[in-house]
């Protein structure tokens, strides 16, 4: 029976040796849809979208490690070992076949996961990720995210701080800010993501390519791209989609990499669509 969820219920789950968090939107009958958020972000990047998706499924999001409520261990942040989480996140939960949908860092562990296991998902979307390395690109993120982590005195502080102050801040940026802080022993707020983790993410993430995973993906995918999109190039793009058999690639226009945040209901058409399209079997 589909449990009527108007707001997700939370959840905590024993998976890979770490205490999970995630939030469960409950859903209809259908293959089981785990929702992936990205790099510096948690389960609730999806609030928008995972409601959309409750006629094809369940629906659950979980917070990957170092993220919102799940633990931060103090080592573990290669893409592996976000897909070892996953892995028993699906086992701990009796998630058969699951379609994955993953944004960013999100992405990136569905893709690892389903290289590694390729007989597990069901069916794979990956939003605005790549597999070409970028260790170039890595001093210059960890330089930002390091400058930016606060502390804050207050929400108005931290968007200031996450967006400057010629831009007014949107419904999505309050909403990201409203759910990624923490009250700190002080007093004070930071933000709801290990720092160490999150660089620890990027260096390991960065640092090579993945075509051989992504080579090894048998499952029906999904390739979205933002048209402005600075993190996947529209040459990366098209080749994820020649090396996944089968394999969709749609573009966003008027938006970069924060497709979830910033063109949520164009990001849904485009993925329910995709979900009209699927054999029974994946979903």
């Amino acid at each position: 029976m589909e449990r009527a969820a108007a707001t997700p219920r939370d959840g905590f789950v024993e998976a890979n040796g770490l205490t999970l968090h995630y939030l469960d939107w409950g859903g209809g009958p259908g293959r089981p849809i785990v929702l992936l958020h990205g790099l510096r972000d948690q389960a609730h990047e999806w609030d928008t979208i995972a409601p959309a998706l409750r006629p094809f499924g369940p629906v659950l999001a979980p917070d990957q490690r170092g993220h919102g409520g799940s633990d931060r261990p103090p080592g573990g942040y290669a893409p592996e070992d976000f897909a070892a989480d996953l892995a028993g996140f699906c086992d701990a939960l009796g998630l058969d076949r699951p379609v994955l949908i993953g944004h960013s860092l999100g992405g990136r562990t569905a893709y690892t996961f389903a290289g590694l296991h390729p007989d597990r998902p069901g069916a794979l979307a990956l939003i605005d990720i790549g597999a070409a390395g970028a260790p170039e690109s890595i001093p210059a993120l960890v330089a930002e995210m390091e400058a930016g982590y606060g502390p804050f005195a207050s929400e108005d502080d931290a968007i200031r701080t996450l967006i400057g102050d010629a831009l007014a801040p949107n419904a999505a940026t309050r909403a990201y800010v409203r759910h990624n802080l923490r009250r700190l022993p002080d007093g004070m707020l930071g933000w709801g993501y290990d720092l160490d983790a999150a660089i620890a993410a990027v260096r390991l993430g960065r640092g090579r390519d993945y075509w051989d995973l992504i080579a090894r993906i048998r499952a029906p995918t999904l390739i979205v791209r933002g048209a402005r999109s600075d993190v996947l190039s529209r040459a990366d793009a098209s080749r994820l989609a020649r090396t996944i058999p089968g394999s969709t690639l749609a573009q966003i226009g008027g938006v970069g990499h924060l497709i979830p945040q910033l063109r949520p209901q164009e990001l849904i058409r485009v993925i329910t669509d995709w979900l009209r399209q699927l054999p029974p079997a994946a979903g």
